[in-house]
């Protein structure tokens, strides 16, 4: 059983785990279901499920404690990806923005796989069937390009609020959430599959100084950016000099260095993430600094993509923080008011 993503605590309690009917603790369980809600909820929250694995005697050792509250498992590769694949299925059936949108979701196995590969595998690895991959990843994005989601725009509140109607309901769409999600899929597909041409060049320079945590957070991940879209090189003592950025839509509502500092700034703090690696969190944390912000005006066209984009994704629900994109509301609940 799984519950709502909003009944995540900071604790485990909400998290109970059978084996054959029998209550156990196991970290290979709990790690599992960390990556699956990952994403899904805030920073620092567990998810709430109970689970019970029915397994042959033979497929694990209860002698690990004295307790018998610990197990072994012989395969606990394939325990984790059970779990993984379970919780995040359970994600992805969630109604959102109508029933229409998802059209049975006929390729969700395909995406919980590459979600599952992409935390498990070296980021960039490539493999035998590379090439294949990438493919199939092309002809499913533009499968799903192809749609066309009907929608009523009724409006913008507080130039952070799109507001629109489908399928006799209304909803608010967060443009600064929904837009960092969009941005979080698509820079981490172009860095998972080690697409190269993603990066913006200047014209000039940006010339900039940082602390020396900084500076030395650059010089120890310079593949990182690399890989983003950044165009970047050590240019002196704790001084930068950027020649390009990633290349990302509405970049011209967001200044360059601002986001650079920014990106900066969270990944050198003591921060807390529901992130397990750096990557993870940086690629997050790009998305973030580099999504329209609340308050931004956006032009008709650019609503249109925004909402038609974040309606395609298959895991539109939340921003890559844990914060909801949309706000679902029923004619009768609106009536009730």
């Amino acid at each position: 059983m799984l519950g709502n993503t909003l009944l995540a605590e900071k604790t485990r309690k909400n998290q109970i785990i059978f084996l054959n009917k029998r209550n156990i603790n196991d970290k290979i369980i709990e790690n599992a279901a960390d990556q699956a809600f990952n994403a899904n909820i805030g920073i620092g929250k567990k998810g709430f499920f109970i689970i019970n694995i029915e397994l042959p005697g033979n497929e694990y050792d209860v002698n690990v404690h004295p307790t018998k509250n610990e197990v072994r498992f012989k395969d606990e590769s394939k325990i984790y990806k059970a779990v993984y694949s379970a919780i995040k299925s359970s994600l992805l059936s969630k109604e959102f923005l109508g029933d229409n949108v998802q059209e049975k979701i006929e390729n969700k196995s395909s995406y919980i796989n590459n979600e599952f590969n992409f935390l498990t595998n070296h980021f960039g690895t490539k493999k035998d069937n590379y090439s294949e991959k990438i493919k199939e990843n092309i002809e499913l994005i533009n499968r799903q390009n192809d749609r066309k989601i009907n929608y009523k725009f009724v409006g913008i509140l507080f130039k952070t609020y799109i507001i629109i109607e489908l399928d006799g309901k209304m909803y608010l769409i967060d443009q600064h959430a929904g837009h960092e999600r969009i941005l979080y899929e698509q820079i981490r597909a172009n860095y998972k599959d080690n697409l190269k041409n993603n990066s913006q060049i200047t014209i000039i320079p940006e010339v900039i100084n940082l602390t020396h945590k900084e500076f030395q957070f650059v010089k120890d991940n310079l593949n990182l950016f690399e890989n983003i879209g950044f165009e970047l090189e050590p240019f002196g003592d704790n001084t930068v000099k950027i020649s390009g950025f990633p290349d990302i839509e509405y970049r011209k509502k967001i200044n360059n260095r601002e986001m650079f500092l920014d990106i900066l700034d969270e990944m050198t703090g003591n921060i807390r993430s529901n992130f397990k690696t750096v990557e993870e969190r940086f690629i997050a944390t790009v998305a973030c600094k580099a999504a329209v912000k609340a308050g931004m005006e956006l032009t008709p066209e650019e609503v249109d993509s925004l909402i038609q984009r974040l309606l395609k994704l298959q895991n539109p629900y939340t921003c890559p923080h844990g914060r909801p994109t949309t706000i679902k509301f029923d004619k009768n609940e609106i009536l009730s008011l």
